[in-house]
């Protein structure tokens, strides 16, 4: 082990992972981790061209570790349950709304047509298009 990896030794649950940087190459590049991550998980890494992006984890080979370089620090796993979950309620609150603004239109419509032919004529034309309310 070289000198550059002997502080490695200090820190009995060091682990690394591989990472891709999303949207630029398939390179992998090896940090390090107390955390355990799965293929296919994200996080915050400093990238080699400076300042801190999101990379995906595409391996969990902690012998690299013993590799004669000094290894950079994941900054932090992203989670993203908040967003998602977020997201969800957003979708569910636009179909209630779509539905509200639909039956809104529809009472609007039947207003209008109740207006136009009357109310007798109108329980005629849903009767015979079996559009019961």
């Amino acid at each position: 082990m070289n000198t550059k990896n002997l502080i490695n030794c200090l820190y009995p649950n060091l682990k690394a992972v591989q990472v891709v940087f999303n949207g630029r190459n398939t390179t992998e590049y090896t940090y390090k981790t107390f955390d355990t991550y799965e293929i296919g998980d994200k996080c915050i890494v400093e990238s080699p061209y400076g300042g801190c992006v999101a990379v995906t984890v595409v391996g969990t080979d902690s012998s690299r570790l013993e590799e004669d370089y000094r290894f950079k620090w994941v900054v932090q796993r992203i989670d993203p349950t908040a967003y998602l979950e977020q997201c969800e309620k957003e979708a569910t609150a636009m179909q209630e709304l779509s539905r509200m603004v639909m039956d809104n239109r529809r009472k609007d419509a039947i207003g209008q047509l109740q207006e136009i032919v009357g109310i007798a004529n109108l329980a005629q034309l849903k009767k015979l298009i079996n559009a019961s309310e």
